[in-house]
């Protein structure tokens, strides 16, 4: 059965009553890119802690999970973001066409749930037609008893719009890294770096900087000169 944003249970309120023991088992599957892209069009921000709250209110969550793709895999405020909300993070590869993979991933984990877990109803956070009309994963649920409710971001504003308060990493090893990271790039080098892990992130960070003057340098942009001293701040940005 596909549930729709307006059928879902109609004591559920905004304050984000969590379920109560006789409510479905459900299983809440996160597009990152698509909610916070659509969320970005419709000038909010999203807080994930919010949303984790909310999810609550639709049922016994066994399980949630935020499907990232490649380049949020480094984004460590991002990352930090998601564990402190309380949701899983799967991390998806490209596929073919620099396609990253979470739309076959999220529905290959809804099938597992079907097959091996007693979860009733799956809400997936995703504007994407190619959940909402896929016959064969409707279908596929459908046939098995279970429900689908679909949820976009503009159907979630008044739950979700806000901020996160994130508390990065505060250890000495966070900071030793931070302030190497510092150095290779105001002095381009990788000396004196003792830790051969260091020295091998020195020289990559070092290659791309390098390639990144070299490649603005040759752009059309008449404030960039990269024999300024301020030319690494102005490279940074367009990075």
């Amino acid at each position: 059965m596909i549930l729709s944003f307006s059928e879902r249970n109609p004591d559920v309120t905004a304050n984000g009553v969590p379920g109560e023991l006789n409510e479905p088992l459900i299983s809440v599957y996160v597009d990152y890119d698509n909610l916070v892209l659509q969320a970005r069009h419709a000038d909010f921000p999203v807080s994930f802690a919010k949303l984790r709250q909310y999810v609550r209110t639709l049922g016994r969550v066994c399980e949630a999970i935020v499907f990232v793709p490649p380049h949020i895999g480094n984004n460590i405020e991002v990352i930090t973001t998601l564990t402190q909300s309380g949701f899983e993070i799967v991390l998806c590869p490209f596929q073919n066409k620099d396609k990253d993979a979470v739309d076959a991933y999220i529905k290959a984990h809804l099938r597992r749930k079907v097959l091996y877990s007693l979860v009733k109803r799956f809400v997936i956070v995703s504007e994407d037609n190619d959940f909402r009309y896929d016959p064969n994963l409707i279908t596929f649920a459908e046939d098995a008893g279970r429900e689908i409710l679909f949820v976009g971001a503009l159907e979630l504003k008044e739950y979700v719009d806000g901020y996160d308060a994130v508390e990065l990493p505060d250890t000495p090893d966070f900071h030793r890294r931070c302030n190497k990271a510092m150095t290779v790039l105001l002095e381009g080098t990788a000396e004196g770096l003792t830790v051969p892990e260091d020295r091998l992130v020195a020289r990559f960070m070092s290659s791309v900087f390098n390639a990144t003057v070299a490649r603005l340098a040759v752009e059309d942009r008449p404030h960039f000169n990269a024999t300024e001293p301020t030319a690494l701040h102005r490279g940074v940005i367009f990075l």
